[in-house]
């Protein structure tokens, strides 16, 4: 009659997982990683999911898609003459002020 081995509780080793959640199963382990993160092959930590990448145009249509930690967010496409300010709005460029005297040709500041 034989007997199988006692489980090895590979979550106790500490050096798996690392940013998830570690859950012993008979013969091995699961990593559970956050909405958005994901592990590697080794399941020794989870790492940021880039949606951005991974889904390519369909999540943000018209917008540009940026990456976060653990998401993404649309933001939209400025024209010229505009920037994404901190609320992720376009704002428009003070180019006199950007530029000041380096304007040249292209126009007068005053």
């Amino acid at each position: 009659m034989s007997s199988c081995p006692p489980d090895i509780d590979e979550c106790q080793r500490g050096d798996v997982c690392a940013g998830g959640t570690c859950v012993n199963t008979d013969g091995s382990f699961e990593c559970r990683c956050p909405p958005g993160f994901r592990t590697d092959v080794t399941q020794a930590q989870c790492h940021d999911l880039d949606e951005c990448q991974e889904y390519g145009d369909t999540l943000c249509g018209d917008q540009r898609c940026d990456n976060i930690p653990g998401s993404y967010r649309c933001v939209t496409r400025c024209h010229p003459g505009y920037r994404e300010g901190d609320s992720g709005d376009c704002v428009d460029v003070d180019e006199c002020q950007e530029y000041g005297d380096t304007l040249g040709q292209r126009g007068l500041c005053g």
